[in-house]
Formats: C-alpha cells, structure tokens, sequence
C-alpha cells in the first residue's frame, strides 16, 4: 500500500452480474469502478447544469436507488459540492466526503465506498495523458478529472479498508471509462494470458493485473481505446 497513490473515492451500488460477464470466471455480485458496471453517485444527472433530459435523470436516480423526494436535495448538494467535495464526473477527494455524501442520501442503500489506488509505477504516464491539452484560443478550457485532482494531492489511501484486488480499467481523458469486464476480456485473460480473477472479481498481484493491461491493449481483442491501467480498489466501511 506504501506504494499505492490514492486516486480518489467512489459510491457505487454493487449489482448482479450481467450476462455477458463469465459465469465461470466472476462472482455473482460485482464491484466496479466503471459506470458502466455498476452505478454510481453522484454524476451529471444529479448537477443542476448539465444537460441530463429529466427522463434520463430520473432512471439514474431510480438505478441509483435515491428516493423521490429526495432527489432536489441531491440535486441541490451535487451542484454546490462540484469541485469541492467531489470531481468529474463522480470522484470524492477525500473519504470522508464519500462517507458524508452516502449517510445524508442513502443511510440504509446498497452503496459502497471503494477507494481507489494508482501504482506508483504508473504515476508519470497516468499525470501525462491525464493532464488536459492547453486551452485553445476561443474554446473554454477543458477540466481536471477527479482522479487527476485525487493523484495531484499525492496522498495514499487511508488505512482501514478492505483490498479487494486490481481492475484492469482503461482512461479517456483522465477519467476511469471501462473495465475488462465491458467487453467480456475476463475471459480472452484467462484464455490466453492464465490470468484469472480471485473470488472477489478482481485480480489479486498487481504483475498480473499489468500484465493482463499490456495484453489487452494489443491489436484484435476487442478492448476499448485508451491506455489501459491497473487499479487497486479498497472497500472502506460506510462509517
């Protein structure tokens, strides 16, 4: 862990495993850094100025598991806390702004809070293309993501959580986009690297979680674009 830098926190409601994910390879229920996995909160349907239309806010909100009347003041929250308690698009800076923002929404939800951890190793290449290009004259400047802002402070992540394992993740723009679990590459590491998740869903040595990176980031395995890292993800408990 001494050679782990904290890249933020996450609440993320755990879910079911989808069908296409292995049956054979992945556990029943699973947790993801990547959205597209597992909901998250908060995010662009929850801040007051982003062009979410209502019906898509509302079924992030029901996926999310938020109650009706609710949801203006998590509106209301999410708005003022950008940039301060959390950044783009769902990142805390800290964990204990994760923990307040899950006791005042959802005291008694399935969310869980997941830190997440850069390897030292991976630091310079993750600052370089995270970093965002400068502004161009005419354009409005393009924004820090939470994790560059997370990595920035150079902190490592608190004691007191649980380590899961790593999740091969790949980035656009310095945000967290997809897991290997998006395009079923579980089972192409398996197949053909022997690499195999623990009975968590997670890869457990992080030589076999870069490995498994460098693997997927080769032509004709179907992996989404982007530079492809692994990160270590921590459970802490909700108080």
């Amino acid at each position: 862990m001494s050679q782990i830098i904290a890249a933020g926190f996450l609440l993320v409601k755990p879910v079911s495993r989808p069908a296409w994910v292995s049956s054979t390879l992945m556990p029943e229920y699973l947790v993801s850094a990547s959205a597209c996995i597992c909901p998250r909160f908060p995010g662009s349907y929850a801040i007051s100025w982003c062009g979410d239309p209502p019906a898509e806010r509302a079924t992030a909100f029901d996926n999310i598991g938020l109650e009706p009347e609710k949801r203006e003041a998590a509106t209301k929250w999410a708005t003022d806390a950008f940039e301060t308690a959390y950044g783009w698009p769902a990142v805390f800076f800290t964990l204990d702004s994760a923990r307040d923002a899950r006791a005042r929404f959802f005291p008694n939800g399935e969310l869980v809070v997941l830190g997440l951890g850069l390897p030292a190793q991976y630091h310079e290449t993750f600052v370089r293309e995270a970093t965002p290009p400068p502004q161009q004259p005419g354009f409005a400047p393009e924004g820090k993501s939470g994790c560059l802002i997370a990595v920035e402070m150079n902190r490592p992540l608190p004691p007191g959580g649980t380590v899961l394992g790593y999740e091969p993740m790949n980035m656009m723009r310095g945000q967290l986009d997809h897991s290997w679990l998006c395009n079923h590459l579980e089972q192409y590491a398996a197949d053909h690297l022997d690499i195999r998740a623990g009975s968590s869903g997670f890869i457990e040595s992080l030589s076999e979680a870069s490995r498994c990176c460098d693997g997927i980031e080769g032509a004709g395995v179907g992996a989404e674009p982007g530079r492809w890292l692994p990160w270590l993800l921590a459970r802490y408990p909700a108080l």
